[in-house]
């Protein structure tokens, strides 16, 4: 989390936000000279201090699958200290039901995601995801974009109306992790930046920080950058498990809605 004098920068793992933060600290703060504090990386807008609740809100959102893709890659459940923000499971039922735990193939890791993906939620917040039927990148989206989501929720499963939580999510800006150079550089803009300044914005090339303790390789490629399209892992189930439990985030990111097509075509050009 970043907090500025006129923004907070919520940082949700997995989205690009190692390059934001990188950039703010560059050219806001180094080239500009203007202040701001790091603090609780992956930090929800729960954990925003006080005092600094009503600055405007910045995050980023990503596509879902390649969200699942690029976690799946990742590891993080694999020999490395937890984070909160990055717990999908419990590792104990993850054991139970896959018995080469922690080393999953890619439908065994979305099944644990999306079937047993709320374990970081308290027992009354595991429930209400899973009545509305919600992946885990819907409740992470809304943790790092909505002050109070599980009121917003509350609220939602009794009205029904995307409408209006759509309206309190996009109180927050979102920058995409698919078009971050350009989004980059056009909040840079409105901060007051000048073109000159932010311009190398535009060509800067993805951060690809240290996934692994010590830079070790892990089994089956885990903790490596991933090289391939995320298309190539999915197949027809597990995309249709993918739309089935993100399908608020679908509705309330209709700018993704053209993968939707894509899982019904089975088309991967993209």
């Amino acid at each position: 989390m970043i907090i500025a004098d006129d923004f907070v920068f919520l940082h949700p793992p997995k989205t690009g936000g190692s390059f934001v933060t990188e950039v703010l600290t560059d050219i806001y703060a180094r080239q500009l000279g203007r202040p701001f504090i790091n603090l609780n990386k992956h930090g929800y807008t729960e954990s925003i201090p006080c005092e600094h609740r009503s600055k405007p809100r910045v995050t980023i959102v990503r596509n879902p699958f390649d969200y699942y893709a690029s976690t799946y890659q990742f590891g993080y459940w694999i020999d490395r200290e937890r984070e909160r923000s990055l717990t999908l499971w419990n590792d104990a039922e993850m054991r139970l039901r896959f018995p080469s735990y922690p080393y999953l193939k890619f439908p065994e890791f979305l099944e644990g995601a999306l079937e047993i993906g709320h374990k970081h939620l308290g027992p009354s917040h595991q429930e209400l995801a899973r009545d509305l039927r919600l992946g885990p990148q819907t409740i992470r989206t809304l943790q790092f974009s909505l002050p109070d989501y599980i009121t917003a929720l509350e609220t939602f499963r009794i009205t029904g109306d995307v409408g209006v939580l759509n309206s309190q999510v996009k109180l927050t800006r979102f920058l995409h992790t698919e078009t971050l150079n350009k989004d980059m550089f056009d909040w840079l803009m409105e901060l007051g930046v000048p073109a000159r300044i932010a311009a190398p914005v535009l060509a800067k090339p993805n951060i690809k920080p240290l996934n692994t303790p010590n830079g070790v390789v892990l089994k089956n490629g885990h903790g490596q950058n991933r090289s391939a399209h995320w298309s190539e892992l999915f197949d027809e189930g597990t995309r249709a498990a993918v739309v089935e439990h993100e399908w608020l985030f679908f509705a309330l990111f209709p700018e993704y809605s053209a993968l939707l097509l894509q899982s019904r075509t089975g088309d991967s050009s993209s």
